[in-house]
């Protein structure tokens, strides 16, 4: 039972497995472990940030300026032909913040309960007295 010339011979037990370590090793012979994690790391915080929306900017963390009367004199002397240019003022921090709790279903809920408890305590007797008063 010679094996024929072109077949390998059967290989020792555990040269499988010493071949596979060098076929992995070669594989990964360039891999930097420090560069493939900050990698990853940084595609997760974009990831998360994309995610929960941090990426944006939020209404409430708007940085709050104070406005001296001499710049606005200089902010109103301005070239005749910028003075016809539309400009249309940004609704301020808290209108903005008190749309969005109008509109969470949550406070709208919060908010009609409050108008019916007010409505039932305006129909009592103690109601009545109160407004008469």
């Amino acid at each position: 039972d010679e094996p024929a010339a072109d077949e390998e011979p059967p290989k020792a037990p555990g040269a499988r497995l010493v071949d596979a370590y060098d076929a992995v090793a070669a594989r990964f012979a360039g891999f930097d472990a420090k560069t493939a994690v900050a990698t990853a790391r940084s595609e997760l915080a974009q990831a998360y940030a994309e995610l929960t929306g941090s990426a944006k900017g939020s209404v409430l963390r708007q940085k709050v300026q104070f406005h001296d009367d001499a710049e606005q004199a200089e902010a109103e002397a301005v070239d005749p032909k910028f003075a016809q240019l539309l400009v249309v003022e940004q609704e301020d921090t808290w209108a903005k913040l008190r749309e969005r709790l109008k509109e969470a279903p949550i406070i709208s809920d919060i908010l009609k309960g409050a108008g019916k408890a007010r409505d039932a305590a305006a129909a009592t007797a103690a109601g009545q007295a109160a407004a008469d008063a």
